[in-house]
This record gives C-alpha cells, sequence and structure tokens, in this order.
C-alpha cells in the first residue's frame, strides 16, 4: 500500500539520506538503528531549531552510551531525513516492549491485497502400508483454504502523534521522547487487543474452568484438561495460551498453595531472550508457552490455548510506518501512523476458550 515518505524499521538501516552518517559509524561497527536509539533530542534540537551538526564531543558521549569499540569523534550533519529517522526509532522502540503480538498467531507477509492460504492437518495426508509393486496412496488432495483480505482499507488503522510546540521551545525533550515511545506502544497493544478479540470471538469449543478442572478445583488443573485433552482429542498439540495478567497472577498463587507437588514440575517459570516473567505449561504434551498480554489487551478471566500455527492466522499488509511527516519543530502534530493487517479463522478446532478462569 503506497505511501509518500514512508519509513519502516528495514530503512533505518539503508537511508541514502544518510549515508554520511553510515560512513562514521561503520568504523565502530555501529548500525544506524543503535545510533539512533542513543542518540538524544538535545543533540538534535536546540529549543524550537535544529542544529546544525551533532558534534564531536556529542559524538563522543553517544559512543560511551552505546558502549562502541571504536569512540567516534567526528561532527555529524543535521538534515530533515536524520529527524524523521529519529522519530520513526522512538515509535518502534515503544512499539517493540510488547512485541508478543507476533507470537499470538501464525503470522503471514501480505505482498497482496488478498491471498489464500492453505489449511492443513496430518487427517488431509494417508501414509498406508504399500509395497513397490502397489500403487502409493495419495496424500493431501482437495486442501481446504481460509482467506486473509486486505483489499482498499481494510484492516488500516491510523493515528497521529501530537507534540505541544512548548515542549520544544523549553527543551523538555524526556516528553517527546516518552510521547513517541508510548505511542508506539499504542500501537502494539492495539495490535494484541485485536488479535486477542478475534479468538475470543471466533473460537466456538469452551467451557468454564470449574467444569474442567474437577475437585479439589486447581487452576493449572483446568489448563492441563485443554491441553492434555480437549485440543489433542481433535488431533491438536496446543502450544500458547493467552493470559490476563491477574489470571496469570491468580494460576501461580492456586498452584504454589496446592496439595499436588507433581504440578511443580509441570509449571515453570522462564526466562527467554524476549525478557522474564513468561511461564511455560509442560504438560504431558509438553510445552505451551504462556503470554501474559497487557492488561488493556487481554479479557479478564478468559484465557485463550491454541496452535498458533493451526488456529488463527494475521495477514500483515503494512508493518506500522510512519505515513507523513510533518515538521517536528511546528509542535502540535508531529507524525501520522499507519499499520494494516487482517485476521482469518483457520482451524477452529485448534483451540479453546477456558471462561470464568476465576473463582474469586
Amino acid at each position: 500500500m503506497p505511501h509518500s515518505n514512508q519509513i519502516t524499521r528495514e530503512k533505518l538501516y539503508g537511508e541514502a539520506n544518510v549515508a554520511s552518517i553510515m560512513e562514521t559509524l561503520e568504523p565502530a561497527q555501529i548500525t544506524i538503528d543503535e545510533f539512533l536509539n542513543n542518540v538524544g533530542w538535545k543533540e538534535i534540537l536546540n529549543g524550537t531549531e535544529y542544529r546544525h551538526e551533532i558534534s564531536g564531543n556529542s559524538m563522543k558521549e553517544i559512543s560511551y552510551r552505546m558502549g562502541a569499540k571504536v569512540i567516534l569523534k567526528e561532527s555529524v550533519l543535521i538534515d530533515p531525513a536524520l529527524v524523521n529517522l529519529k522519530i520513526m526509532a522512538d515509535v518502534l522502540k515503544g512499539s517493540e516492549t510488547f512485541i508478543d503480538w507476533r507470537d499470538m498467531a501464525r503470522m503471514v507477509p501480505m505482498d497482496v491485497p488478498k491471498i489464500e492460504i492453505p489449511i492443513t492437518d496430518r487427517t488431509d495426508f494417508r501414509f498406508d502400508p504399500a509395497g513397490q509393486e502397489t500403487r502409493a496412496p495419495k496424500m493431501g488432495g482437495q486442501i481446504p483454504t481460509a482467506s486473509l483480505d486486505a483489499t482498499g482499507e481494510s484492516g488500516l488503522f491510523r493515528g497521529e502523534i501530537t507534540i505541544p510546540r512548548s515542549w520544544l521551545r523549553d527543551a523538555n525533550y524526556p516528553a517527546l521522547e516518552d510521547t513517541l515511545e508510548s505511542a508506539g506502544e499504542a500501537v502494539a497493544v492495539t495490535v494484541e487487543k485485536d488479535v486477542n478479540d478475534f479468538y475470543i470471538n471466533n473460537l466456538t469449543q469452551t467451557d468454564t474452568r470449574a467444569n474442567l478442572d474437577g475437585t479439589p478445583a486447581i487452576a493449572t488443573s483446568a489448563m492441563f484438561t485443554v491441553i492434555d485433552d480437549r485440543i489433542p482429542t481433535n488431533k491438536f498439540i496446543p502450544n500458547l495460551a493467552l493470559m490476563h495478567p491477574t489470571d496469570a497472577a491468580h494460576m501461580r498463587i492456586d498452584q504454589s498453595t496446592s496439595n499436588f507437588p507433581w504440578l511443580n514440575k509441570l509449571y515453570n517459570d522462564k526466562i527467554d531472550n524476549t525478557g522474564p516473567g513468561k511461564l511455560k505449561i509442560d504438560g504431558t504434551r509438553g510445552n505451551v508457552e504462556v503470554l501474559i498480554l497487557d492488561a488493556d489487551a487481554a479479557t479478564s478471566a478468559t484465557v485463550i490455548v491454541v496452535n498458533k500455527q493451526k488456529c488463527v492466522a494475521v495477514g500483515l499488509r503494512q508493518d506500522l510506518e510512519i505515513e507523513d511527516f510533518i515538521d517536528i519543530r511546528e509542535g502540535v502534530e508531529g507524525a501520522v501512523m499507519s499499520m494494516q493487517w487482517v485476521k482469518a479463522l483457520q482451524r477452529d478446532l485448534a483451540g479453546f476458550k477456558i471462561t470464568a478462569f476465576r473463582t474469586a
């Protein structure tokens, strides 16, 4: 979907207008992305005017902030392209705080407005006894599809960032940076909520925690019933659970105070490269990752368990972009963000919705 003056994460590494900056950064093995995340607005702006350059002394300070192997000392000229890239870098930095939405479903890049994606499971294929003299059974055949349709403006979201001119006049640069990062966070949480709501509104397999966990009532036990029975019975293996923060805390407390020591071996804290605080459930089917969503994105007392490759597809027609830049020195409005994505249900039986998850 063409827009003028778009800037995405990929362009932060190869913007032609900042080639001279790249030449300065390369000896220190610093990418333009790293540089933009460490250069401050005080080094770019002087009140409501652009500085002529980022001074050699400032470049030295920036090098120390990044822990660069080579200390930069050359000054760098400031032009609108650099300013635009800095705006986008701050927005993306905020959006990546809630990057979990990319792990909530099957992600499908969309190079065209509408695509049909195949929906398969193992029952679509036959692998039977057949000797060399026997015709091999056909595998596959009529494979159903799901449609991802982003024609026109379907699934398009837009928002304008507002920046008061007084912040620039008063050199309130922390407020400027926080606003841009918060705008990015808002975008990511919106996607999280949209995908989670799609699961809630479209999954037909559902039951209450009380009906699932038996006696005594243990929240983790209800999860195991879904992970080890309800979804596998339909020939799918779950690998993801989506939870409200309060529900995750409730399950921790419920599990830790129960009289079932075996639960401790199956419910584990997991620390990984995306940050602390993630969980996994090692039911007998194993390795179900728990994503604790933002409280504004999740639905309290409702837990989703799915095979994320098989249940829902999210077509990303346009990643987060700055659609239009307006000179930030003028304040009032800084930039218009846009993003376009659509969703499709693949296999309904590959997911399950637990309702009334908390008893108190």
